[in-house]
């Protein structure tokens, strides 16, 4: 029909490296063109597909990681050191998740390590008012033998000089006895006492 082509010759040899034949192909060029044209407008629109597919992976996956970022650095900022109630809550299972959820056991670990502080500065609060009561304990024993010694030793002059056999002599005895008493018990409470 009078139009231009392009023909091939490939010769074909056998595994023998013996001449089994040639194939001979005739391609006219007004169809290789058109063929061209076509595969170039395929080749365009296959790489407009892929970049608009790209794009609206890009926007959905782009709005899923800034709302879990929004949702992670939301509960990291409402983090107080007088409230452990906060949680980041994600419903994605991706890399986010992990790291809500780790942040999470953080605050659970942090809120027990805070009840047992607390309970620690209870406890020493109550250990300092003991030793603060023990003190002042002590130093009422202290204050407390003086006077006590004086009236013991007051009434031993007493018994000594002037009720040997007489009248009054039992009550000065029960006075010594009781003395007596309270020296010990003084004396338990200030050895008790000493650090």
């Amino acid at each position: 029909n009078q139009e231009s082509s392009y023909f091939m010759l490939k010769p074909l040899f056998l595994k023998d490296n013996s001449y089994w034949g040639a194939l001979s192909l005739g391609v006219s060029q007004s169809e290789e063109k058109r063929y061209l044209r076509f595969s170039e407008n395929l080749l365009f629109l296959m790489i407009g597909i892929g970049v608009l597919l790209a794009f609206v992976i890009y926007v959905f996956l782009a709005r899923n990681i800034n709302t879990s970022l929004v949702k992670i650095l939301a509960g990291m900022d409402g983090l107080n050191i007088d409230r452990f109630d906060n949680r980041i809550e994600l419903t994605s299972r991706d890399e986010f998740q992990l790291i809500a959820d780790s942040f999470n056991r953080l605050v659970r670990k942090l809120s027990l390590y805070n009840q047992r502080i607390q309970k620690l500065q209870d406890d020493m609060i109550k250990s300092a008012k003991l030793a603060t009561a023990g003190q002042l304990a002590a130093g009422l024993a202290h204050e407390i033998r003086n006077p006590l010694s004086s009236i013991k030793m007051m009434a031993q002059i007493l018994h000594e000089r002037y009720l040997k056999g007489g009248e009054g002599q039992n009550e000065i005895l029960t006075i010594l006895s009781e003395s007596e008493k309270l020296n010990d018990q003084l004396k338990d409470m200030l050895e008790f006492a000493r650090p």
